[in-house]
């Protein structure tokens, strides 16, 4: 797939020192679109900058650009940032006065008209379910977006858990350096006995989503192993972020765990996830269970597990049980 970035939730002024190209929508739009609260006050966009925007009023010009942009580019595949977060507000600004529920649908005909209307196979981000319907792919789900969570990894930068900036150019640090995750954070995010895969129970088969982009695969260090086994047993794909400046250094690791991803991801990714258990006292080791009958077996444990059938699943391993085949060891990547 060639796709593109594009968003329409925040709008910015056109003399704004500080933008970015898809917040720049004329400042004619930006004074009629803005969403206003209450009292009239027009509410702050993306981080405090420019204004909020009501889909229902952008309807006809964001169609005419996403149309435009694809068009022109020959993109089969369109990313809509912030969408399918259920980011709306309600808009008291005289003229186009608009509930919350009426902002929702106007976003889903936003993103409708992309992926139906257009045929193109759509993404945005999150992906949660009041938008499920009308994106084929998400990030944030697998993981989220925490940084804001704990000052010391962005707003007061600790060199131990700053989680970088958006440069050099060519690999910014935020996505292409590893960095540690605060440890409170850490358990609370990536300990796999924290987690529960309501997301793939219900729209596995419907929407393919993976980790935020802040948090890609190989982002939290000393957690890359612990990424490719939780990848591999809810069947979610990981998120790399490339670059020539660092393909050396990622691509062995990436190549690992595409060979043990794909050729199940190919046949399970339309599979709805019917099943999830825990096998062991401690919840380190779990079992996710498909429609077709696949099972997939993840120890995330530091002692060997006995499995019911008999085998010995080793710390840090994981194993497929597809119907009429021998079972299948996988390697993810190590840490």
């Amino acid at each position: 797939m060639i796709g593109t970035y594009d968003s329409y939730a925040s709008a910015h002024p056109e003399a704004a020192g500080t933008t970015w190209q898809t917040a720049q929508m004329g400042d004619a739009m930006l004074e009629d679109a803005a969403f206003r609260n209450a009292t009239g006050e027009v509410v702050s966009g993306f981080r405090g900058a420019g204004a909020y925007v009501n889909a229902a009023v952008l309807a006809a010009y964001a169609e005419r650009r996403i149309e435009a942009v694809s068009t022109s580019a020959g993109l089969n595949s369109y990313f809509l940032d912030v969408d399918a977060t259920g980011l709306v507000f309600e808009d008291y600004t005289e003229g186009h006065l608009t509930s919350r529920v009426e902002a929702y649908e106007a976003i889903r005909n936003r993103l409708a008209f992309a992926s139906g209307d257009l045929g193109l196979v759509l993404g945005s981000e999150t992906g949660t379910a009041a938008f499920a319907a009308q994106i084929d792919f998400a990030h944030g789900i697998a993981t989220p977006v925490f940084d804001w969570m704990d000052p010391r990894m962005r707003r007061d930068p600790d060199p131990e858990f700053y989680i970088g900036p958006y440069w050099p150019v060519e690999a910014p640090d935020r996505f292409f350096t590893p960095t540690r995750v605060p440890p409170l954070l850490e358990r609370g995010i990536y300990d796999s006995a924290f987690r529960l895969p309501l997301y793939q129970i219900a729209l596995h088969d419907a929407v393919v989503t993976s980790h935020h982009w802040h948090f890609g695969s190989l982002k939290p260090a000393g957690q890359q192993a612990s990424n490719a086994m939780f990848e591999l047993l809810y069947m979610v794909p990981p998120l790399y972020h490339l670059s020539a400046a660092t393909i050396d250094r990622d691509l062995p690791e990436i190549a690992r765990q595409v060979a043990a991803f794909a050729p199940l991801h190919e046949r399970l990714m339309t599979q709805a996830m019917v099943g999830f258990r825990y096998l062991s006292d401690d919840f380190v080791v779990q079992e996710t269970r498909f429609e077709d009958g696949t099972e997939l077996t993840a120890n995330f444990g530091t002692e060997n597990f006995m499995l019911p059938g008999g085998a010995v699943l080793e710390p840090s391993s994981i194993i497929a049980n597809s119907p009429g085949q021998d079972p299948i060891p996988l390697a993810p990547m190590q840490n």
